[in-house]
């Protein structure tokens, strides 16, 4: 049951929505008691009515306060068709607060989606605390019956009038068993703005007879009880609802009302928006309808947002993909772009493409569907992690991904903008000489593959960049940065080396991939550079090529390299505005174990993860 007994909020406090205007006394007349009945027309009251078929007449609430004594008002009405036959006065009976007013019709004579407005005045007895006047709007638009949404009737139940009154019963004991009006199980409403939690809702559906795009949902016994009618326009997927009480009553700012927050926001509060503001939409493949409400009283809102209606019967999955801009690299004249893919725990795989130039959503969407049919070509992969993609040159590109479930079905796709640019080409400085050890993908924890004698550099533009070269197959060397907290960060890399099955091989700094799990920073101690590496190609990381390598100072000045490394922590640590710092977050070995430590034999026995 969804009553809220005690509720307690305050206003938004949103100075674009609601304006308060102060006065001075001068500003005010002194207004004697009213001492007549004070009849009036209520803002709460229904003036929009979508007659049934066949339907002759309908009824118009009309209130009044004192209610002493029998009472008849005059009316004043004007019908712009001249169809509908209007009492020229209506009663109160002795007791009574709420009076009917009967406007009856000849249903023959009303044409389908026409609407037939009836404006009604008070003509005696009124206050100046309520309307004297309203108009009344009076339509007939053919419908199918309404049908349950997602969920069966019970045995025995076949019309909608027949599970109203089982729902009477349902309600008059206490919500307790749902067998009275469902056979399985019921939709459930989510509220996110006024109280909070999820509640079973029966929820029905049907659709005009003369406009297959216009639908309704119907939530009977909604929020305190009351019904809520949502009308779905199934072209453009937006959702609608009339203003409606929510059954509710605000103890300082009277009855809280409910409608769909584009036309709260736009009609009721005169703020310029579209419905780009409000999210919405139904999602077919989590039989998810998400509707955007806006709950407010005469001051003003107090709360809107997204609502939701879960169907039952769906599995709801994890089909996300995120995909985060790393750097962009060049290396012997061939230019490439790093990514990070975040897979949801449902994506069994992604297949992506990078296009030539800016795409937008529209154009994206299509080369979404050509990757998806084959037609145009893409990189395949299971996994998440760092994915480099080679590029024949500098400039915008636009990178679409597809995700698909276990079953190979495509579940989203997801695009995403970028510039390829390189860094500033920079001018080297040798300050020394020494040899590099490989001890993964190149060589081995247990066998390095040593180059000796290669030189150590320091660009000329910035001391705290580094390189090595040669280096590998890379004629550029290998290069690294002093950050401020004074521990090394190697560049994302291509190697120079061409894999025949999978592409280039790159190299990282295993530290920046949070999928590995790895801590260790990449240092420098003693004349011995330590680099925290991990290898990997498009697809995927290297099996066995995760862990450290090293590079050790062998030339005469050895101080030279330790002058250049403190110029280039001290000025990183400036440009941060961080004092320098010893070396944190790292594991430090003796100089003997570097190249063969057990950082290198666990991770590399591990495997991590293994090209598919």
């Amino acid at each position: 049951m969804k009553t809220y007994k005690s509720i307690t909020m305050a206003l938004t406090a949103l100075l674009a929505v609601i304006g308060l205007a102060s006065c001075s006394s001068d500003d005010y007349q002194m207004v004697g008691k009213p001492d007549n009945a004070q009849v009036y027309f209520s803002s709460d009251m229904a003036t929009e009515f979508n007659i049934d078929e066949g339907q002759n007449s309908v009824d118009v609430e009309v209130r009044r306060v004192k209610t002493e004594g029998a009472l008849t008002v005059n009316i004043e009405s004007s019908d712009e068709a001249g169809l509908f036959t209007i009492p020229s006065s209506v009663s109160f009976a002795d007791g009574e607060n709420v009076a009917k007013l009967t406007i009856s019709f000849d249903f023959a004579s009303l044409k389908n989606n026409t609407v037939y407005p009836v404006s009604l005045r008070l003509k005696d007895e009124t206050t100046i605390y309520g309307s004297d006047s309203t108009t009344v709007k009076i339509m007939f638009s053919p419908w199918t019956e309404w049908e349950p949404l997602g969920w069966k009737y019970p045995e025995g139940i076949t019309t909608y009038e027949q599970w109203d009154a089982a729902f009477a019963e349902y309600a008059a004991g206490g919500y307790a068993d749902t067998k009275i009006i469902c056979n399985g199980t019921l939709p459930t409403y989510t509220y996110s703005s006024l109280g909070f939690g999820s509640y079973y809702q029966p929820v029905h559906y049907r659709e005009s007879l003369d406009d297959s795009s216009k639908a309704q949902l119907l939530l009977r016994g909604w929020y305190n009880e009351c019904d809520l009618v949502v009308n779905w326009d199934r072209n453009t997927n937006i959702f609608t609802c009339d203003k409606t009480w929510t059954g509710d009553t605000h103890p300082t700012y009277g009855p809280i009302s409910v409608m769909d927050s584009y036309r709260y926001w736009k009609d009721v509060a005169g703020q310029d928006v579209t419905y780009d503001y409000f999210p919405q939409g139904y999602d077919t493949t989590k039989g998810q309808i998400t509707v955007n409400m806006a709950y407010f009283v005469a001051d003003g809102c107090i709360g809107y947002g997204p609502e939701v209606i879960q169907l039952p019967g769906y599995v709801i999955g994890d089909y996300t993909i995120t995909i985060t801009d790393v750097a962009s690299y060049a290396n012997d004249n061939q230019y490439g772009q790093v990514f990070m893919f975040a897979l949801g725990e449902d994506i069994a795989k992604v297949k992506y493409a990078v296009l030539d130039g800016t795409l937008q959503e529209s154009d994206a969407n299509v080369a979404a569907q050509r990757i998806v049919s084959g037609s145009l070509a893409s990189t395949e992969t299971a996994e998440g992690g760092h994915k480099a993609v080679s590029l024949p040159r500098e400039g915008k590109y636009t990178l679409v991904a597809v995700g698909y479930d276990s079953e190979g079905n495509a579940t989203g796709f997801y695009y995403l903008q970028f510039t390829c640019k390189a860094a500033a080409a920079l001018s080297w400085k040798a300050i020394n000489t020494g040899n590099y050890y490989y001890a993964l993908f190149f060589g081995t924890a247990e066998e390095n593959q040593v180059d000796e004698g290669v030189t150590l550099y320091v660009a000329n533009e910035d001391p705290t960049k580094f390189k090595i070269a040669p280096w590998a197959y890379s004629d550029r060397g290998f290069t690294f940065t002093m950050d401020g907290e004074g521990n090394i960060v190697v560049d994302d890399q291509a190697t120079g080396f061409y894999d025949t099955q999978y592409g280039m091989v790159y190299v990282g700094d295993a530290s920046n991939y949070p999928e590995l799990g790895i801590t260790d920073k990449s240092y420098f101690d003693d004349g011995m550079y330590c680099f925290s590496l991990v290898y990997y190609v498009s697809d995927g990381y290297m099996s066995d090529a995760v862990g450290y390598e090293a590079f050790e100072v062998t030339g005469p000045a050895k101080e030279a390299a330790e002058r250049a490394m403190s110029v280039a922590r001290a000025k990183a640590a400036a440009e941060r505005g961080l004092q320098p710092k010893e070396i944190k977050n790292v594991t430090k070995f003796p100089t003997s174990t570097i190249k063969n430590h057990l950082y290198n034999i666990r991770y590399n026995f591990n495997g991590f993860v293994t090209l598919k």
